[in-house]
């Protein structure tokens, strides 16, 4: 009787050890673009990036309906930033990108594009008004052009180089300032 309770705890263990095992690489199966960077310090090592066998393009309106494509910008680094007027994550992101534009956009040419999903124009233009943003803002309510790079979760971050390629990828979670910057330098500039 003894061997079978120790049998039965035995295989409870087993089950149990796999399942805690298993159960968090589900999520890592989300996003094949998604290196998955534990947020920390900006000296921490960063993974490996995804690198598009081709260049990348989209083409989206601005709050005034003028066309912005992505092609525009080849031989220049680029971010693409999604975000969204609920998103308090975003209201904390999009400020720090704003700094980066604004310290960047001169000395290593970088273009920010701020995608705004889900969100109406009016609110995507008191988001800009209130965040003081200067970057082009473009419009994709319906998440046709996130949905192209991304499953799910906003912000959302494209770094694209100068050969128009994604150099790497980021969402569901807002990054520090210095974490943008290291991503910056370490993946496009």
């Amino acid at each position: 009787m003894k061997s079978i309770k120790r049998k039965q705890l035995f295989q409870y263990i087993l089950l149990f050890f796999f399942v805690f095992i298993s159960f968090p690489g589900c999520f890592l199966v989300d996003n094949p673009y998604q290196p998955n960077p534990t947020p920390g310090s900006p000296t921490d090592p960063l993974p490996t990036p995804y690198v598009s066998p081709n260049a990348i393009n989209f083409t989206l309106s601005d709050l005034d309906g003028n066309q912005y494509s992505l092609s525009e910008y080849r031989g220049k680094p680029v971010l693409v930033a999604f975000f969204g007027f609920l998103c308090s994550h975003c209201r904390n992101e999009m400020p720090r990108i704003q700094n980066l534009y604004v310290k960047y956009k001169e000395s290593q040419n970088l273009v920010v594009l701020g995608v705004g999903v889900s969100s109406s124009i009016e609110q995507l233009r008191e988001f800009q008004s209130q965040y003081g943003l200067t970057f082009p803002i473009l419009y994709d309510y319906n998440r046709d052009v996130y949905h192209r790079f991304f499953s799910s979760g906003i912000p959302a971050i494209l770094l694209i180089n100068k050969s128009g390629e994604i150099a790497y990828s980021y969402n569901q979670s807002e990054l520090s300032q210095a974490e943008i910057e290291n991503l910056l330098n370490t993946f496009i500039f």
